[in-house]
């Protein structure tokens, strides 16, 4: 069991949500997501993804412990690469007419930790948007391109959950354009940090919610 499994099985023992592990499956190169999660009675699958730190990352750590180096922003495209490789076992195994749900965890030291982590996942989740800036001083977003989770494609996946070891919580952002929203079950009120993006015409905004962290909507 890695080190973001062990953290998400705490996470769900603290807030009472019932789960199962998925046994690996016996073709060679087939994976499979690693939980089986019930929510309000309804199966959901989710599949972790550990960010590890790879050969250069662990060279930047080093150097820094030796006192020879500076803290390093990662820019990679790790969390992109992790959203589809995770969409990729969702389809493989059959349960795209269910709620899918992706973990992340960055296990990188704090050296080597991308600061625009949170910046990054929404952009891979829901593209980058352009704006229009009118003469009234108005903004509206025109296009918004290179998004994973849009309205025509992975709809199956629910949520995209990060998980922090230091509070054992959890912060889910919710995909807008999913078939099965996570917003019409229990797990709003269990779990107690939530986005979510709205889509209006007065572009990106952000307000609060009684049952969410953060809201934050797209045009």
């Amino acid at each position: 069991m890695t080190k973001s499994e062990k953290l998400l099985e705490d996470i769900l023992i603290k807030y009472g949500i019932s789960f199962a592990r998925i046994p690996k499956s016996e073709i060679q190169n087939q994976k499979t997501p690693d939980y089986l999660v019930f929510i309000d009675n309804v199966k959901s699958y989710w599949e972790v993804k550990e960010l590890e730190p790879n050969e250069n990352e662990e060279s930047i750590s080093q150097s820094f412990e030796n006192g020879d180096g500076d803290i390093y922003s990662v820019n990679s495209q790790r969390i992109r690469n992790s959203i589809k490789s995770a969409c990729k076992q969702f389809k493989n195994y059959g349960v795209t007419e269910y709620p899918c749900v992706i973990v992340v965890y960055d296990a990188r030291p704090f050296e080597t930790k991308d600061l625009l982590f949170y910046s990054e996942l929404k952009a891979a989740m829901l593209g980058n948007a352009e704006f229009l800036a009118g003469r009234d001083g108005s903004v509206k977003e025109i296009s918004r391109r290179d998004a994973l989770l849009n309205r025509n494609s992975k709809t199956y996946v629910s949520a995209v959950v990060v998980i922090h070891d230091y509070a054992k919580e959890a912060l889910v952002l919710h995909n807008p354009n999913a078939k099965f929203s996570l917003l019409d079950t229990e797990i709003r009120d269990i779990l107690n940090h939530h986005e979510v993006a709205k889509f209006k015409k007065t572009g990106l905004t952000l307000r609060r919610s009684p049952y969410m962290s953060v809201i934050f909507c797209l045009s």
